[in-house]
């Protein structure tokens, strides 16, 4: 019991470290980190006509971070930590990583725009965690 608890902290813990720093990577490669930075140094009105130009439409560009947040880089913390579960949890480790990702996958939910798109963000990192936890454990054993 203990060592589950441990094991699911762990996944929660190492799921939010990895997808903080792959948003990091994002912002350092996407149109929108790039608009973001600049309109930090300046954020007149002058300066949004100019991201808007360079950029494009800062709407959309908003928008496709958030899906690549929302469909890539989300999973691919979800299956980091579902690595990790499979490795230390056994045959419970898909139950174990999918509680371990569960923070994640309502942070996906709460913050993407539409219900079903998230709902399915959500669902779609749990799924992750879990069939990358039961093949790691499989081999693993």
């Amino acid at each position: 019991m203990k060592r589950g608890v441990l094991i699911v902290l762990g996944s929660v813990l190492l799921s939010l470290v990895a997808s903080v720093l792959l948003g990091r990577v994002a912002l350092g490669v996407t149109p929108f980190g790039h608009a973001v930075v600049e309109l930090r140094q300046d954020s007149s009105a002058a300066a949004q006509d100019r991201a808007e130009r360079k950029y494009g439409n800062l709407l959309e560009t908003t928008t496709g971070t958030l899906r690549l947040t929302a469909f890539v880089l989300d999973p691919i913390a979800a299956i980091i930590s579902g690595v990790f579960v499979g490795f230390w949890g056994g045959k419970r480790s898909p139950l174990l990583a999918a509680l371990g990702i569960f923070p994640l996958a309502i942070f996906s939910v709460l913050t993407y725009p539409w219900l079903w798109p998230g709902m399915l963000a959500g669902a779609f990192d749990v799924l992750a965690a879990a069939v990358a936890s039961r093949v790691v454990s499989a081999i693993s054993v």
